[in-house]
């Protein structure tokens, strides 16, 4: 149990924690900085609460969100912001009023996002996604020939850039970038240089798309 606000020697408010947690129990780290955060998370000029829970996989750092309601004046529990991709790694802007947040999915690829609150509703306004893409050295070579473009590096790998943003007219999400830029380099000395730069629904676009990994 934890008490938040005092008022003299008066608990304004009790919260249960386990039951709000990824797995109902409640850890106190006292090697952990920042556990326990004081910020306004909606930008409403009060502070929130947000609780450190646990460190999962990729980084992913698991919160229990609690947000002050200045009608009834009290924190209330907010699991809408566990199921937002940024809210793993949080970063709240009070003077733009976005929430920033990555996501790593694996070693070679991270997203990032960008929220907003609109009619009090956290909504994605950006999301980006960087990721290291490979296919096979004779592959590409081949499909480089065949189109002309002509290089001595032995070996290759292909970064994806793809990015989505908001339309304020229809309030969907609309791709706004596609790209994958094929680098050769050496495995010796890391040096290298990029060689060709495609959009996604180009030919090899396609094809980096049904064939990396």
């Amino acid at each position: 149990m934890r008490n938040f606000g005092y008022f003299g020697s008066e608990s304004l408010q009790t919260i249960s924690i386990p039951e709000l947690t990824c797995d109902g129990q409640t850890r106190i780290f006292p090697s952990e900085e920042r556990q326990l955060v004081l910020e306004d998370m909606n930008f409403d000029g009060y502070q929130d609460i947000r609780l450190y829970d646990t460190l999962g996989g990729g980084y992913r750092v698991e919160w229990v969100y609690f947000l002050w309601n200045p009608k009834k004046e009290q924190f209330e529990h907010e699991p809408a912001l566990n199921g937002v991709p940024a809210m793993c790694m949080p970063s709240f802007d009070q003077e733009d009023k976005k929430v920033y947040g990555m996501v790593r999915y694996n070693a070679g690829s991270h997203g990032s996002y960008i929220y907003e609150y609109i009619d009090g509703v956290l909504t994605k306004m950006v999301y980006e996604l960087g990721e290291w893409l490979y296919c096979d050295d004779e592959d590409i070579i081949r499909w480089l020939s065949d189109a002309g473009v002509k290089t001595e590096w032995p070996h290759w790998q292909i970064w994806h850039s793809y990015m989505e943003k908001r339309n304020p007219d229809t309030g969907e999400m609309e791709m706004v970038k596609d790209e994958y830029t094929i680098g050769a380099y050496e495995y010796t000395d890391g040096m290298g240089e990029e060689v060709l730069t495609v959009t996604g629904d180009s030919e090899i676009g396609e094809w980096i798309a049904e064939h990396g990994w």
